[in-house]
């Protein structure tokens, strides 16, 4: 079989990736410091607990739950089986995800772009953001990365189909991911229109809609065997069908646009720093970038108009600018028609405008003012589009920087460190001995059940059955009567 060598060219740039790569793990490992698990909580409790009772195909297959996800849980199944009780592992391999996610974006930016040095500052503005505090500090988090994974797949290989010859197979394997993403979280059943608009522009065959409108109607008549409806599941346990109306849904797309362009448009408990609560320095950067980004769209627009005589060139630029712009009003609309937004619905859109940028970038160096051989429309090209991107990126990234320290007021995160707190005072202190003790918590400080109370130290026995170990919720020390070797009082 013919293997293909690589110049030495080749091999200087591959060189390069790779360590450009391994700068995205050490940095990826940077700028999350500090998150960790040690105990686990609701879903992710649930998610835990129900490995292992249920059957893998009840695992992974439940009749009559309200979500239907069988591709994330068999990926959970799997890091479950990996990970076992050691649930600090959970971030770290949450970390390295991102990481994965941040070369890829690297890799297909640089593509769009082509400039090495653009597709590093959106890969690490990625890494940096604020919305991946859900991907990184909680097991479900992987579920939301899953999807980005299979996003960025979908995104290229649309792309590609579109903007080269003989690359149908592509759309094919779209449509394979269409229903891998579907059936990871049903929020990117959306993307459908997505498939069309690529069809329709590469002007392919009648037969080829067949197939994404085919994957859709089949994810909806599995969804509808398997949870009885084909309306989505709301957040907080609402549905989608009870609690949306137009207004709303209006006003949580706005939400979305001003979060991805850096304003945190919602209260403390979901973003951690509301707009008004946010240092003033961080507001002067935050409109700063986007004053960079109507300058960076407005030079695109102002240069696509003076080569419209040049019909072709025009045409592929809009095609493939509209292409992402669709990417993003889908996921935008996805997430919006619920009771409410939250930074990590929003990390979906902020991937797509992340590759229209580069897409912009690129097409703004490509497109000539005048003649290619005038030397000032040369140095244009060359420079200022750059500085602009570098000016954007280091502006917006102080207010994901500042965000990141206000992680501990988002809800999630305050239940996370009273259950991390409650790991760490109770088996992190004991070990294996508290599987011989009778716990008394005094207070209702963590907020759970009984039920919760039992499971949560479950967790930590290899044989997840802590037989020896009996959890009580009382109001008052009075309650406990005298405190003996076997008791542990919290």
């Amino acid at each position: 079989m013919f293997e293909r060598k690589f110049d030495l060219e080749e091999k200087y740039h591959m060189l390069i990736d790779l360590f450009v790569s391994s700068l995205f793990l050490i940095y990826s490992f940077i700028v999350n410091a500090g998150i960790r698990i040690s105990g686990l909580y609701m879903d992710d409790l649930y998610m835990w607990s129900t490995y292992g009772e249920d059957s893998f195909i009840n695992y992974v297959f439940p009749f009559k739950s309200t979500r239907f996800r069988p591709v994330y849980w068999f990926t959970a199944w799997l890091e479950l089986g990996i990970i076992r009780n050691n649930i600090t592992w959970i971030v770290v391999f949450n970390i390295i995800f991102a990481a994965a996610l941040a070369i890829c974006i690297y890799i297909y930016a640089k593509k769009l772009s082509g400039s090495r040095i653009v597709a590093i500052l959106l890969a690490v503005v990625f890494l940096s953001s604020r919305f991946s505090y859900y991907n990184i500090s909680q097991l479900l988090g992987f579920m939301e990365a899953l999807c980005l994974a299979f996003l960025l797949g979908i995104l290229y290989l649309l792309y590609t189909y579109i903007s080269k010859e003989g690359m149908e197979n592509n759309l094919y394997i779209a449509v394979i991911l269409y229903l891998l993403i579907s059936f990871t979280h049903e929020r990117y059943m959306v993307l459908l229109p997505l498939f069309i608009y690529a069809i329709f522009i590469k002007k392919g065959k009648a037969l080829n809609y067949i197939y994404p409108v085919a994957a859709c109607g089949f994810i909806q008549l599995i969804r509808f065997i398997f949870i009885g409806t084909i309306s989505p599941a709301g957040t907080s346990h609402t549905k989608v069908a009870d609690t949306f109306n137009i207004k709303d849904a209006v006003k949580n797309a706005i939400s979305h646009v001003l979060y991805m362009i850096g304003i945190n448009d919602g209260p403390e408990h979901l973003n951690g720093v509301p707009w008004a609560d946010t240092a003033l320095i961080i507001k002067y950067s935050v409109g700063f970038s986007i004053l960079v980004l109507i300058t960076i769209f407005s030079l695109y627009i102002y240069k696509l108009i003076k080569n419209i005589k040049k019909k072709h060139s025009f045409h592929d630029s809009i095609s493939i600018s509209l292409f992402y712009l669709i990417a993003i009003v889908l996921c935008i609309m996805s997430s919006s028609v619920t009771i409410r937004v939250e930074l990590r619905w929003v990390y979906g859109p902020f991937v797509c405008a992340l590759l229209l940028l580069a897409h912009v970038y690129g097409e703004i160096r490509r497109l000539k003012l005048v003649n290619a051989n005038n030397m000032l429309d040369m140095d244009f090209n060359n420079y200022m589009p750059l500085a602009l991107v570098i000016l954007w990126c280091v502006s917006i990234l102080p207010m994901d920087l500042y965000a990141h320290g206000k992680y501990n007021k988002v809800y999630i995160y305050q239940y996370q460190s009273r259950y991390n707190s409650l790991a760490d005072v109770s088996f992190g202190k004991y070990k294996d001995e508290i599987f011989d003790k009778d716990i008394y918590i005094i207070g209702n400080y963590y907020g759970m059940k009984q039920s919760t109370a039992d499971t949560f130290f479950k967790v930590f026995d290899k044989n997840k059955k802590a037989e020896g170990l009996s959890v009580h919720l009382i109001d008052s020390y009075k309650d406990i009567g005298q405190i003996g070797q076997h008791m542990i009082v919290l």
